[in-house]
Order: C-alpha cells, then structure tokens, then sequence
C-alpha cells in the first residue's frame, strides 16, 4: 500500500490538502471520504473517517480523505451555505484520475455524510453516509432521488437524528437501506477498533457491489 500528500483544486480555485491511499491489488471503485463539521473539529484525521478508509483499503480500493476549505492547511474558510460540495467535487475529479472509469463511492461521517448526500454527478456510483444529521439541509437530498444506491448506518442513540426520523427519509429516497449500529452514538466511540470486525467492512461490500 502507497499513501501520498495530494493537494485539490475546486473550481472556485481553492487548494485543498488531503491524503491519498493506493492499496495493492485490482481496485473495482474508487472511495471519496468527507469529515465531520469543520467548526466543531471535523478533519480527515477523524477516527470515523480512518475506519472508512481502512474499510476501502481492505477491500483493495484506492481512497482520498480530504480537509474541507478552511480546515487544518486547505485554503478558504467554512461557507454555511453549501459550498463544501464543491470541495467533494474536487476530490472525486483527482479519484477519477485515479481509477479511470471505474465508479467514485462517496463516503462520509455526520456533516461529511449530509454534505455528500447533496453531490450528484455521472461519477459516483454509490454512496455510504455514516450519521448523517438529516436535518442539517432544508428537503431531501439531491442523492435521495438518483437510482444509485445509498447505505446509511445511523447510531442506535444518535443525539441529532433519531432512528424513527431517519427510516422515514430512507422509506422515501430511491434504492436506499439504512442499518442500525446497535448500542452506539452520534459520536462512535470505540466502534470501528482496528481489532474488532467492522461493520464497515460490509458495507464498504455492498456499495462496491451495487456500484459495478
């Protein structure tokens, strides 16, 4: 396995640092991995963000984690209004050159999650949103109305979505299941040990699957 200091252009010409894994072995898909809100912490250093990109990893596909604008080195600042989609775009246009014409699953953790959630775009084959605060955007998605598949995993005792609201968002969005992480918070802790089977893993398997 490879992994490099790689640097993204948005097309509102801001630099954004992030880092790329290249696993050995034939790759089916490319995996796009978004942190938890940049105001309250949230960087691709997160511990969510890592077992996703170990779960990629493990499933041989290259994966880029990202710091949105105005986190850690990445230029700009926080917009509030949605514009971190752009910072999505600019790291699925580096994975595409990655892996070609292979299918872009878009990953994320809570803010990460509802901001990918709101990305659409020929590329992306799927998409895993690990508690997504559904609430965070006014409406559905754009995602929610695209055929291809979305896998969400929402915390049993998730402090901002609860699990009644979150299955009837999921009932209405096309070719979307939702799984519970049992006994489980917003916030993870302890969830995704590298010693412990993950349920991400799984996931990570069926998203490749639906994707191809």
């Amino acid at each position: 396995m490879h992994n490099e200091l790689v640097h993204l252009l948005t097309i509102d010409n801001l630099i954004l640092d992030g880092d790329l894994w290249r696993p050995d072995g034939q790759a089916k898909a490319g995996f796009v991995v978004c942190h938890p809100h940049p105001l309250y912490g949230g960087s691709r250093h997160d511990m969510v963000v890592a077992a996703l990109v170990r779960a990629a990893i493990n499933a041989s596909c290259p994966a880029i984690a990202f710091d949105f604008r105005g986190v850690g080195m990445s230029q700009g600042k926080y917009d509030g209004n949605g514009a971190e989609r752009l910072d999505i775009a600019a790291a699925i246009d580096l994975m595409s050159h990655v892996v070609g014409d292979l299918p872009i699953i878009v990953a994320g953790y809570s803010f990460g999650a509802a901001t990918a959630l709101w990305v659409v775009e020929p590329r992306i084959g799927a998409w895993i949103a690990l508690a997504p605060p559904l609430e965070m955007f006014a409406g559905s998605p754009v995602a929610a109305h695209d055929h291809h598949h979305k896998f969400i995993l929402m915390p049993e005792h998730d402090q901002f979505t609860s699990i009644a609201d979150a299955r009837i968002a999921a009932d209405s969005w096309r070719n979307t299941s939702l799984d519970v992480l049992v006994g489980a918070d917003h916030f993870m802790a302890g969830c995704f040990d590298q010693t412990k089977h993950s349920v991400l893993d799984e996931l990570v398997s069926r998203a490749i699957a639906s994707a191809s």
